[in-house]
């Protein structure tokens, strides 16, 4: 696992990441016509919901010496499906009283040099969260306001159409919101590109699950405070999107798995603990680890309490006592 740091304005936290690519050798391949094309799409269509963020793309640009358009296509429509799962456990349920959320991010191996961020914009709400060979994107995180968000990839049907990867509304929601209802308006509002799961909570205890494809998106609100998401969509509306035969083998399993433990932890007296959530995103059979193989498994898991600007995280397969805390 890599740190690290940006501090300043959008445009100087792109200045530094495009000058440590550079440093690193890293290029970025030539767009085809039908690539620049939709990179022209994608600024027409999203460059006024995610201003801070093209300026980012732009600071990326001139600080690597690379083109700016070749920047804002590998930022917005290059990325992977992960297979990951998030749950969010509202504080009426909780031993502190503080909300619950917990991540899983489940890929092969090459995934496990993965990067975090903690990121301190001069206009906007701080964050830490990772991801993997990403530019400005982030798969997962919470924000100063005590926001959390994640995003579980989806196998299912898309088009041509122009859209945002998984990791830019991630990335956005920390940034800009500070309540779920924030979160998913901002959600709805970006085109998207494949699909995916978003789960999204926050301090006074709202969760919601958002599924978006191309075609259509549905959000999904417990009604006693707990959500989960694993690879697969539970609205009915959107399971024509989802390509069913290349659901995970264990994604079902994982979210049945998820429901169990909440009613069984959910009765507890004193309420859900960290640790109970750690025990669950750290074990196999009754836990939400995933280890279907050398080249499937969890390689990063974190555990936060909204409201606190720290989370406690493992940059590896996940055991109930390997998370250590990072602040920010």
């Amino acid at each position: 696992m890599k740190e690290i740091t940006l501090r300043g304005t959008h445009y100087e936290m792109g200045r530094q990441v495009g000058e440590q690519l550079r440093a690193s050798g890293k290029e970025l391949s030539k767009l085809t016509a039908e690539q620049t094309r939709a990179a022209e799409a994608l600024v027409r269509d999203v460059a006024a919901r995610i201003p801070d963020l093209f300026d980012e793309m732009r600071g990326i640009a001139e600080g690597g010496g690379y083109d700016e358009r070749t920047v804002q296509f590998h930022s917005l429509a290059i990325g992977i499906v992960p297979s990951c799962t998030a749950v969010a456990v509202s504080g009426a349920h909780t031993t502190t009283g503080r909300t619950l959320f917990g991540r899983n991010y489940d890929a092969g191996p090459e995934h496990s040099d993965f990067t975090l961020y903690r990121t301190y914009p001069a206009n906007a709400l701080s964050h830490i969260g990772c991801c993997y060979d990403l530019l400005v994107g982030r798969e997962d995180g919470i924000n100063e306001a005590g926001l959390a968000a994640a995003v579980t990839g989806v196998q299912g049907a898309h088009t041509s159409r122009p859209g945002v990867w998984n990791h830019i509304p991630v990335r956005a929601v920390l940034e800009q919101c500070r309540t779920v209802d924030e979160a998913v308006e901002l959600i709805r509002a970006l085109p998207h590109l494949w699909t995916k799961s978003f789960l999204v909570a926050d301090s006074s205890g709202s969760v919601a699950a958002i599924e978006a494809s191309q075609e259509d998106l549905a959000v999904l609100r417990p009604k006693r405070g707990y959500g989960a998401i694993a690879n697969h969509f539970v609205a009915q509306e959107m399971r024509a999107y989802c390509d069913e035969e290349r659901i995970p083998a264990n994604s079902v399993q994982r979210l049945e798995i998820a429901r169990r433990w909440f009613e069984l932890r959910g009765r507890q007296p004193s309420g859900v603990k960290r640790e109970d959530l750690r025990q669950l995103l750290g074990s196999t059979g009754e836990g939400v680890r995933s280890e279907l193989g050398a080249e499937f498994t969890t390689v990063w898991s974190w555990v936060a309490e909204l409201g606190e600007r720290k989370l406690e995280l493992c940059d590896r397969l996940p055991e109930p006592d390997a998370y250590r805390v990072y602040e920010f």
